[in-house]
């Protein structure tokens, strides 16, 4: 109601309601959890819930067919041709997620590893790492992100 407000508009004037969720669909036992909130929220209108690869792809290609991928935090690709739908991705950082950011920055830091310890020769990565971290030691690097991983936890909690 209050995003109704702010929007200046009624709420017959909503026609329909679709709400994107990373992962949608994927746990089956968050899916009544999900369904009754949504419920909640949009009480009296008219909406659908679904994943988010499906409102990037209608943003993307207008309801026509083609093939979307989103590469950010997580990673997934999705295509449609003629109402047939295949994806590919979406199974989360502790499965896959290749070519998403956390993929990017976990095999960054497995080579900045692999220059400390001599497997590869220190170059680039290395010296940007030591400097752009501020890391006085190779070996700060796990204190990096132990703290990280913290401060993360607790942004997870407070929101």
């Amino acid at each position: 109601n209050d995003m109704i407000a702010e929007a200046n508009i009624s709420k017959e004037e909503i026609k329909h309601s679709f709400l994107g969720l990373a992962g949608y669909g994927k746990v089956q036992e968050a899916k009544p959890k999900i369904e009754a909130a949504a419920k909640a929220a949009f009480k009296g209108l008219e909406y659908t819930v679904d994943s988010d690869i499906r409102v990037a792809i209608a943003g993307a290609l207008s309801g026509r067919d083609g093939i979307n991928i989103i590469s950010g935090t997580g990673s997934i690709g999705l295509s449609i041709n003629c109402d047939k739908i295949n994806r590919c991705g979406g199974w989360g950082a502790s499965i896959g997620d290749e070519g998403s950011a956390f993929w990017i920055g976990k095999k960054a830091i497995q080579a900045f590893s692999k220059e400390c310890d001599g497997r590869f020769k220190k170059g680039a990565l290395y010296d940007m790492f030591m400097t752009e971290l501020k890391l006085e030691d190779e070996n700060k690097i796990i204190t990096f992100l132990k703290e990280l991983l913290q401060f993360q936890l607790i942004l997870l909690l407070l929101l």
